[in-house]
């Protein structure tokens, strides 16, 4: 049976590894005693947060939907689905990458080129940036 365990995250700092959580590394340490193990070093990437999530069902799917006359949550759903269609990276033909696995720099970089798609396509329509609402 596969064991589940959390992740650790750590920063590399002069070739040392500086744990965020060196008690949780320990009791890790403490289970697998005396027990062989893989270990795989992956860099850290900070996923979209919560706020630039409510930010872009909120005001720019929101906006957008509702400028092209849909109010249910299934339209909205639509109008996401369009957006990843033309702002996401396609994995071949019909795969569209998910937003939900972009960086917090990743989401914001999708975002403006929405905003300014919209602002270009859609009569001049101004969607605010998160600092501005």
């Amino acid at each position: 049976m596969k064991e589940v365990t959390p992740a650790i995250i750590a920063t590399i700092i002069d070739g040392s590894i500086n744990l965020e959580d060196k008690v949780l590394f320990k009791k890790l340490l403490d289970n697998l005693n005396g027990k062989k193990v893989k270990i795989k070093f992956i860099q850290f990437r900070k996923n979209r947060s919560n706020d630039q999530n409510a930010y872009y069902w909120g005001v720019i799917i929101k906006t957008i939907a509702e400028h092209c006359g849909y109010f249910s949550n299934d339209e909205y759903w639509d109008v996401h689905c369009e957006m990843k269609k033309m702002f996401l990276p396609k994995f071949g033909k019909l795969n569209i990458a998910s937003s939900a696995k972009l960086t917090t720099g990743e989401f914001e970089d999708y975002q403006s080129k929405i905003r300014m798609w919209a602002n270009q396509t859609l009569e001049g329509m101004i969607i605010p940036k998160p600092n501005e609402i």
